[in-house]
């Protein structure tokens, strides 16, 4: 017991060294640390000179709830605001069909003009299409004794892909036509293949791709940032990039090192006894068990991706259908084989881990995720876990007098467990 222990605890060492390179990578979102009182509720994104304006956060409800941050607000007419957007030499612009939805950032219900803070870089070509989405309310005023109304989105666009990394912008019109104007709320999303849900893991680098849209657009007059203070959501950082558009236009590597020589000069003679012992431990069915795992989180990945281009006769919802099934059952199940060629319980467990988790990283890098959900955290913690059990309970140590043993048992219901939470959007 006390052996099965230790080697459970060093799965989820790897689950935790795992979790902390995912948290350095992509901190956390932080919790609103400001009360969601009156002072907060009546506050406005408007422009000199308007009457009208917008709270700066968009709701998941017709209720004053802080969702996500409002980043950009243009003035100007809506369908030129949609038109420079959508200009470029290299876009192709389409509509989606109704099953390409962004599911939105988690389960249903979970979760003045200032000085310039940054411009955006060159133009660049942006493939912004029309899109649907999970509805986001905005609460616009048109600065009558009546007060504000909630709207929804009058427009969405995205750049990207579905079942990869995408830039998603919702957009809201002003309730005044002699003052129009549009805001827009934009973020980053991804797949995520272990919970089925578009994660939205950030709001600044879209922001700045927004901007660059208009940077340099000669319908464009002013374009600035001004501070509007909802920097206790996403990542932003609280400041609204401003645009005013022209009235008549409105109508690794480098360093490498030679590592066998550093070895044989700094290491002493009991060092390298112990080094040539890990060395034959390395099996390369053990290597194959990590080579694996990568493979498979990274295949459904890219699989994922290669099939909504090219394979234009499935939906989004079959493309699933086939892939999910590769990384829920395939992770566990070449765990489990090519753990039994191997001798030590530990390494089976150390080598399923650690695939897994570079997997895990290295499919977060591909997509440039800046920021990471806690509950998301927690989730890839636990499957790491699982699988590290059930590679060691496959390992021809652990299977000397029961094929099935305590820690493949245990392994088996973690995993199940989390997938029927995942299914149910428990997590």
């Amino acid at each position: 017991m006390r052996r099965q222990l230790t080697i459970a605890g060093a799965a989820l060492g790897v689950a935790a060294v795992t979790i902390l390179l995912l948290a350095a990578l992509a901190p956390p979102a932080p919790a609103p640390s400001e009360p969601l009182n009156e002072e907060v509720r009546e506050r406005r994104v408007s422009f000199d000179g308007y009457e009208s304006g917008v709270w700066p956060y968009l709701s998941s409800e017709r209720g004053f709830r802080r969702t996500s941050p409002v980043n950009v607000v243009v003035r100007g007419e809506p369908s030129t605001v949609l038109e420079i957007l959508k200009s470029g030499d290299a876009t192709d612009f389409e509509d989606l069909p109704p099953e390409e939805e962004a599911e939105g950032p988690g389960p249903p219900g979970s979760r003045t003009d200032g000085p310039l803070n940054g411009t955006a870089g060159e133009n660049l070509a942006i493939d912004w299409e029309s899109t649907e989405g999970a509805t986001r309310y905005a609460y616009v005023d048109d600065g009558s004794a009546d007060g504000g109304r909630w709207i929804d989105e009058s427009a969405q666009l995205q750049d990207g892909t579905y079942y990869g990394h995408r830039h998603h912008i919702r957009l809201y019109e002003s309730p005044r036509e002699d003052e129009p104007w549009v805001a827009m709320q934009a973020h980053s999303e991804h797949f995520d293949w272990f919970t089925l849900r578009h994660e939205v893991h950030g709001s600044d680098s879209t922001q700045d791709r927004v901007e660059s849209a208009f940077f340099g657009d000669p319908r464009v007059d002013e374009l600035w940032r001004s501070y509007v203070a909802n920097d206790d959501s996403s990542d932003s950082d609280g400041w609204a990039s401003m645009v005013v558009l022209l009235v008549g236009f409105s109508l690794i590597g480098g360093l490498t090192i030679d590592v066998d020589r550093h070895m044989q000069r700094t290491l002493t003679p009991v060092d390298r006894r112990r080094l040539h012992a890990v060395r034959e431990r390395l099996s390369m069915r053990l290597g194959l068990l990590v080579v694996t795992n990568v493979a498979i989180v990274l295949g459904v990945r890219f699989g994922g991706i290669a099939l909504e281009r090219h394979a234009a006769f499935l939906t989004m919802h079959q493309i699933a259908a086939l892939l999910y099934p590769i990384l829920t059952l395939g992770l566990p199940l070449a765990s489990y084989s090519l753990a039994t060629g191997i001798e030590r319980r530990m390494d089976a467990a150390l080598g399923a881990s650690s695939g897994l988790a570079i997997g895990v990283v290295a499919d977060y890098m591909y997509l440039r995720v800046e920021m990471i959900a806690i509950p998301t955290l927690f989730q890839r913690l636990a499957v790491i876990l699982a699988l590290g059990l059930i590679a060691a309970g496959a390992a021809s140590r652990a299977t000397r007098e029961h094929r099935i043993n305590g820690l493949v048992t245990t392994g088996v219901i973690l995993w199940v467990a989390l997938l029927a939470a995942t299914v149910l959007q428990i997590i």
